[in-house]
């Protein structure tokens, strides 16, 4: 196959059983093949499933994450694709390089979570229009399940995570046989071809784009540190929750930090409870703004603000949050400020303070956000 690839160079179709059937394409992933050879064979997404796999509600579960190999046994052999191959176009090998083991019942590190409730979902697709729009056979990628994937690496545009008129979830397993394409939003009906998508801060592309590479060669660097694939991603990951911070947290080291760090912009960012994994695109844009300034920094430069900044280990690596192995030498260099124990209680005043403005004004904004994304 002719067609530039990153992450698998797609199958040919070898005596298939079924009458109508499609090669996967290079970059494809499993559950947009599968819709794909729904709607070719002339028939919906959960029929076709249903008939190779009768009473497996696939559709409940995230089948990108890979089915198990005898189910994947049937569906080789009535779609004429090996098995080898089909197990490429799901999640396992990135997220297995990344998390190992991975739990089949939680969330996996760095990969889309889909909120699936039934056969219904809440997030977890992305999609870029202009890469629709210039397939000959349409279809999604692979890579638009990546976590830390938020800019459409051709092209250069924000990707999309909902439909551009209900503004509801991509769901294409939904879609009905009368529908033929994949680029149908199953709810209203709109070609999300026809989605209009924005340039992205170029910091954002250059992160991801590092990170595919420390993905695919097994190793990423934090300025001049070598690390290996897994050290990489929990280092990003801590990143991620200090860019948090500096949005929430009101001291005078988390204020100058983010002077130092350029970051006084980001605002509104998404309550620290919400992994990564479940936020939407622009959440996680604020947060990878920051991801890639420290990354690149290095761990002198690191070292050096968190000294200016005159911030103790407990402000930075809260309680409950795992401190990367190689922040450790630089975290034995800041104050420590322990919480006294056994100080007395205080006794509350009443009436209680008032919550400060500002926070109330970042919840409801946090609230009305969702109130909307609920009603579509």
């Amino acid at each position: 196959m002719g067609t530039t690839y990153s992450w698998h160079k797609g199958a040919v179709r070898v005596n298939p059983v079924w009458v109508a059937s499609t090669d996967i394409q290079p970059d494809e992933i499993f559950s947009s093949w599968l819709v794909r050879s729904a709607l070719i064979n002339g028939c919906d997404p959960m029929t076709l499933t249903w008939d190779i796999w009768p009473r497996w509600r696939v559709w409940t579960t995230d089948i990108d994450r890979g089915p198990p190999l005898e189910r994947l046994a049937p569906l080789s052999r009535l779609s004429g694709i090996p098995i080898a191959r089909l197990q490429l176009t799901t999640l396992h090998s990135v997220a297995s390089s990344i998390t190992a083991p991975l739990s089949p019942n939680s969330v996996w590190p760095w990969i889309l979570a889909i909120g699936a409730r039934g056969s219904s979902r809440r997030s977890g697709q992305q999609y870029c229009p202009r890469c629709l729009k210039e397939d000959h056979k349409p279809f999604f990628r692979i890579q638009w399940r990546f976590g830390w994937h938020t800019v459409c690496s051709k092209h250069g545009h924000s990707l999309l995570d909902r439909c551009p008129a209900c503004h509801l979830p991509i769901q294409p397993h939904q879609l009905k046989a009368e529908s033929r394409l994949i680029t149908l939003c199953p709810k209203c009906g709109v070609d999300l071809r026809k989605a209009k998508s924005h340039d992205a801060h170029p910091n954002l592309l250059a992160l991801q784009i590092v990170a595919d590479g420390v993905v695919t060669n097994g190793c990423g660097l934090f300025g001049n540190h070598a690390l290996s694939v897994a050290e990489w991603f929990e280092l990003a990951y801590f990143f991620s929750l200090l860019t948090r911070r500096f949005t929430v947290a009101a001291t005078n080291a988390h204020k100058q930090l983010a002077t130092i760090f350029n970051l006084t912009d980001i605002h509104n960012c998404a309550p620290p409870r919400d992994r990564i994994e479940t936020l939407r695109i622009h959440d996680r844009q604020l947060l990878f703004k920051g991801v890639a300034i420290m990354m690149k920094k290095g761990p002198k430069f690191f070292q050096e603000a968190m000294l200016k900044a005159k911030a103790s280990r407990q402000s930075l690596c809260p309680k409950g949050v795992a401190l990367p192995r190689i922040l450790n030498p630089i975290f034995e260099r800041l104050p420590d400020n322990p919480l006294l124990r056994n100080r007395k209680r205080s006794i509350k005043s009443y009436p209680p303070k008032p919550t400060p403005r500002h926070l109330v004004e970042k919840r409801m904004k946090h609230i009305m956000r969702l109130v909307k994304e609920q009603k579509g």
